[in-house]
């Protein structure tokens, strides 16, 4: 009897479960055996329906925080756009330097949190500039997005850690059928020990796994 590989999708599992189980409830000296992969196979696939709705909630979480990041990106580039307009296009000069000693870019790639941080220092900054100051303007809405921002990264940090708990019940699942399902051989062999390749018929040999297994979330990273 060969056992799926641990990675095998639910689709497997359940297919390889359902002959067996049709197999064992066949023969009345077998039909015990099925109780126990029964609730086994029920288990995967509860878990497995919980870690799909995680798993997207975190994907939703991960592009919500990606449209917040871009939203205030656009806003501190059009604040130093602005500024350079003014000076014309001077980036050496003191108050083009005092908001954005790097550019634009120095703080539009930063990961997520070191970015809310360094925006808000720029907050400060233009908070103690001239009002005719070309990105004073601009301080409302950055200051608006910047929250959003941290928002949405705590938003994506819970999903990404409830969907990491989803996950490891989900594999505790699959741990619990593998174990029940190489039980079942074994008490097969019990009821007939010299008849290895009558136990054999009851479970059909996995096939290769083609359909398109999820994957992990591509930053498993709650914080950026």
């Amino acid at each position: 009897m060969r056992m799926p590989f641990e990675t095998a999708s639910v689709q497997v599992l359940r297919n390889l479960s359902r002959y067996t189980l049709a197999r064992l409830k066949a023969e009345a000296e077998t039909s015990g055996l099925a109780v126990g992969l029964d609730k086994a196979l029920e288990e995967v696939l509860a878990a497995a329906a919980a870690r799909d709705k995680t798993r997207d909630a975190a994907t939703a979480a991960l592009a919500a925080r990606d449209a917040c990041d871009y939203k205030l990106d656009q806003l501190v580039v059009q604040a130093s756009m602005a500024t350079l307009v003014a000076l014309k296009n001077q980036r050496s000069a003191p108050a083009y330097k005092r908001l954005f000693p790097r550019g634009a870019g120095g703080l539009t790639t930063l990961p997520p949190l070191d970015e809310i941080a360094a925006v808000r220092s720029l907050l400060v900054s233009l908070d103690a500039e001239p009002a005719e100051a070309p990105a004073r303007p601009y301080a409302e809405g950055i200051k608006a997005a910047v929250e959003a921002l941290e928002a949405a990264v705590v938003a994506y940090s819970a999903a990404v850690a409830e969907d990491g708990r989803v996950r490891a019940r989900e594999v505790g699942t699959r741990d619990t059928w593998r174990r029940v399902y190489r039980k079942i051989y074994g008490e097969l062999i019990v009821l007939y020990p010299d008849g290895r390749t009558w136990a054999e018929s009851f479970f059909r040999s996995p096939a290769p796994d083609r359909s398109n297994t999820p994957t992990e979330p591509t930053e498993p990273a709650p914080v950026g």
